[in-house]
């Protein structure tokens, strides 16, 4: 026996690679069905049940995974488990077309989804939700601020969409959640005013204050070169433990004004005393 195809069968084959409908009747032949359906979408083609055809983007990908996703299970529960009156073969849904109830399941499948392109918005929001979250884990620079995580800078975002979040994206929304990346290194900073500026964490901020020291060559065949000296902890110390701390942080643009100003450091910086 061969199993005959219905009409929208044969049409969802109509492109199909040689020789893929008379496997699809074999498969039909196996479970002993004399007429056979496939889920056909309203496009006439045939429903992507594995979900690993072309996208042309992430956010198609995660809506084609969710529709698949909500499809079997509405199948099973209509149907009882694959194998019996429907299977899934190659990325398709074939049915036996006797069966009035996997059609009358399919077809009411189908029809929602030529209404509305979810089956199951909940399980799509949730999945959408969680790519979001991987998109924003591999735009974020190192580790997150503590008790921070990619839920978080997502709720911040202003209507984020699926396959466009980007750097720029993240960090603003991590500033909003009340942190800035130290300037020079990946620590992070909570500071307490809406100042601009370069922010630095207390390690980077000393090590800005180490003078540039000119080395003079010791045989003819060297030239002078330039050094960092030590860093002047004394001179920055009152302004880390006091301004900096009500700032949350220290800034470049103090740490080099308070060098400058101070005899050491402008002596470092002018080469003579003030």
């Amino acid at each position: 026996m061969t199993a005959a195809l219905t009409a929208n069968a044969l049409t969802a084959l109509r492109y199909a690679p040689y020789g893929t409908e008379d496997n699809v009747r074999s498969e039909g032949d196996a479970h002993g069905w004399a007429l056979m359906g496939i889920a056909v979408d309203h496009t006439g083609s045939a429903f992507d049940v594995d979900a690993d055809g072309y996208f042309s983007g992430p956010a198609e990908e995660i809506m084609a995974q969710s529709n698949a996703a909500a499809f079997a299970q509405a199948m099973a529960d209509a149907c009882g488990e694959e194998g019996g009156t429907w299977v899934r073969v190659g990325g398709r849904c074939l049915f036996d077309a006797n069966s009035t109830t996997a059609t009358d399941a399919v077809d009411g499948l189908m029809g929602a989804l030529a209404d509305y392109p979810l089956l199951d918005e909940s399980d799509h929001s949730e999945r959408e939700w969680n790519a979001m979250c991987e998109e924003i884990d591999s735009e974020m620079p190192g580790a997150y601020p503590d008790d921070v995580d990619a839920s978080d800078v997502l709720r911040e975002l202003a209507c984020p969409e699926l396959g466009r979040i980007g750097y720029d994206d993240v960090m603003d929304a991590v500033r909003t959640l009340g942190y800035a990346p130290c300037s020079d290194c990946s620590e992070w900073l909570s500071p307490t005013t809406g100042r601009e500026g370069e922010p630095l964490c207390r390690g980077c901020a000393v090590e800005e204050t180490r003078p540039s020291v000119r080395v003079m060559p010791t045989t003819l065949s060297e030239s002078p070169r330039y050094e960092l000296g030590s860093p002047l902890t004394a001179v920055l110390t009152p302004y880390l433990d006091g301004r900096a701390v009500e700032l949350g942080c220290a800034y470049r643009e103090d740490v080099r004004a308070i060098v400058r100003g101070s005899a050491d450091g402008y002596r470092q910086t002018y080469g003579r005393a003030a």
